[in-house]
């Protein structure tokens, strides 16, 4: 799958969930992408990632889908 289209389909599912899941994903990825401030709402605007970082948000995701991170 190319690059965009990993971009796209973490975009569009981050967009999907409701507000507490969305609040718990956004955490979870900026620590294991290392993202301060601004950061994450940044580069989901221009969708610039490393291959490294599409990596560690898909294996997030993948979670977040299996029931293995709990939304409180």
């Amino acid at each position: 799958m190319s690059e965009k289209k990993r971009i796209i389909r973490f975009i569009t599912y981050y967009k999907l969930q409701k507000n507490n899941h969305k609040g718990k994903l956004k955490e979870l990825i900026c620590e294991a992408c290392g993202y301060k401030g601004g950061t994450f709402d940044y580069k989901i605007e221009h969708q610039n990632y490393k291959n490294l970082e599409l990596t560690a948000i898909e294996k997030i995701i993948q979670d977040h889908k299996d029931g293995k991170i709990e939304v409180l």
